[in-house]
């Protein structure tokens, strides 16, 4: 029991932290116009870098500027940005950073040097990562919602109703490509949804009549043993079964196609017939 909570919650922390992406293009923004300042800053001097001990060739000045000012601009500007979802952006911003320098061993080290000496000019604000939760595979699939965001606005962007561009049409090619594949798979399904409902929807009825058909036929075989001959119930059931013949006689005569039918109908009344 205790395994399957602990499954459980992970199972909802891994949909959670996929939501967190949506977060991610703002963020990006909000790192890249630090990036992009042309203003000298001193945030990081050479005794931050020795006091954190993270050495220039993993990060520069400029880069090591721009991510205190992010973390900087998420507590006191960006209220509205939620702080895992923006603790974690970090993390994947710094792990392809790092990345690109081949220091990616690097990035939990640098991540929390980071982290920690924001919290403490700061007080603490931002939380540490669950480094079990993200291995390579998790950071490449949170590279992939992030790129199919980003990529799905730039064609948004760029191609406009009564666009002529041949990026464009080159983009409608693609979509069509796979939408056909989707659609069939669809109709297959639907079909086979179409054609198996009528069927349990017949043998269903007629299994629950032939049940209660038995039930009751067998339930009359033993009135009829156990009562008196004489009885008038025995006179009543014996005028019932006639009835029965009667019925089945026409029925044949009715529809003789249907032997099936006659056969289950047959049942209510064949236990009677051999009492004695």
């Amino acid at each position: 029991m205790y395994i399957c909570v602990i499954i459980h919650k992970f199972s909802n922390y891994i949909i959670f932290m996929y939501k967190h992406v949506n977060f991610f293009p703002e963020c990006n923004k909000i790192i890249g116009t630090y990036l992009g300042n042309t203003e000298p800053e001193s945030k990081c001097s050479k005794s931050f870098f020795d006091r954190n001990i993270i050495l220039n060739n993993r990060i520069n000045e400029k880069q090591c500027n721009a991510a205190l000012s992010y973390l900087y601009n998420i507590k006191f500007m960006s209220s509205h940005i939620d702080k895992e979802a923006a603790s974690l952006y970090f993390y994947y911003w710094i792990y392809y950073l790092l990345q690109q320098k081949s220091e990616s061993q690097h990035v939990k080290s640098v991540y929390e040097a980071f982290i920690k000496n924001h919290n403490n000019s700061y007080g603490e604000n931002f939380k540490l990562i669950n480094y079990t939760h993200y291995n390579d595979d998790v950071i490449q699939r949170l590279k992939v919602l992030y790129d199919i965001e980003n990529t799905y606005k730039f064609i948004k962007d760029k191609c406009k109703p009564h666009n002529d561009d041949g990026f464009c049409d080159e983009i409608k090619i693609i979509t069509n490509k796979y939408n056909p594949l989707k659609q069939t798979q669809s109709c297959e399904r639907t079909d086979m949804k179409t054609q198996q409902t009528p069927k349990s929807n017949i043998i269903v009825p007629i299994t629950i009549t032939i049940l209660i058909i038995l039930i009751v036929s067998l339930f009359m075989f033993i009135l009829y043993k156990i009562i008196p001959s004489d009885s008038f119930l025995r006179r009543g059931i014996t005028c019932i079964r006639s009835k029965l013949c009667n019925i089945d006689e026409e029925l044949n005569e009715l529809q003789p196609y249907e032997m099936s039918k006659n056969e289950s109908m047959n049942i209510r009344y064949n236990i009677l017939y051999n009492y004695n």
